[in-house]
């Protein structure tokens, strides 16, 4: 049996295969650069003082892996320059809504650390061994990293889950928020491109399977909180497959 092949360039790539990964890589890169920043936000501002220092380092981290992301994208003629320009302010990002606005409260701060950052790892584990060569050079260091992030959001889950019903209700209502959006973030099933980077081995998950793996990670750990929320149904009619969010009414 053959190996698979690797891919090491873009224009190895066929057009669609090519704008399909862009998307893909360029939503990870605003997501993250943005939630780098929301972290950054509670340096000084977090309850204990070992947090402040968790968040200025995971802040740090997902600055760091934007940094190599938007090298990656330097590579595809079809991105613009100012694009992978991690320093450069943009009006908009390929990220959630609800990372538009500073976290008000540690509440939301975990509930975006034990979600969405929880998604981005699911996403960057489904390229781990990528037939896509500069993508799959890259992971490694970026999971060793996210693991930090998954063991403070955990840690914090139960801490507030046992603190009060006060902060469990909070708790509740910030997952409540981040949640279904995260959800979405991952994208259609039925999305050509998705399809092809699987087929391709660019990416080893549909969206409906990185849903199911996020899900199948969060369950018992709110379960075991006491955190209660439900996701009857996606607010798909709200979501922009290009920019990756879910548009707010206005």
């Amino acid at each position: 049996m053959s190996e698979p092949r690797r891919y090491h360039a873009p224009d190895e790539l066929d057009a669609d295969t090519r704008q399909a990964l862009i998307n893909l890589i360029w939503a990870i890169a605003d997501s993250k650069v943005v939630l780098g920043r929301r972290y950054a936000e509670w340096a000084n501002r977090a309850p204990v003082l070992e947090s402040g220092v968790a968040a200025a380092a995971m802040a740090q981290a997902e600055l760091g892996h934007t940094r190599a992301l938007y090298m990656l994208l330097r590579a595809f003629p079809e991105v613009p320059a100012d694009v992978t320009d991690e320093e450069q302010f943009r009006d908009h990002y390929n990220a959630p809504s609800f990372l538009d606005r500073p976290l008000a409260k540690w509440t939301e701060f975990v509930a975006v650390n034990l979600i969405f950052d929880g998604a981005l790892t699911e996403v960057i584990k489904a390229m781990r061994g990528s037939a896509y060569e500069p993508l799959a050079q890259r992971i490694d260091k970026m999971l060793e990293e996210e693991r930090f992030h998954q063991m403070h959001g955990r840690d914090w889950l139960r801490r507030l889950a046992r603190q009060s019903e006060a902060a469990r209700a909070e708790l509740e209502e910030a997952v409540g928020r981040v949640l279904p959006e995260t959800l979405c973030w991952f994208g259609r099933d039925d999305d050509a491109g998705a399809v092809r980077l699987v087929e391709l081995g660019i990416v080893d998950a549909t969206p409906d399977e990185l849903r199911r793996r996020l899900t199948a990670l969060l369950t018992p750990l709110l379960e075991e909180a006491g955190v209660r929320v439900s996701v009857d149904t996606l607010p798909w009619e709200q979501f922009n497959p290009q920019t990756r969010r879910v548009e707010q009414a206005a």
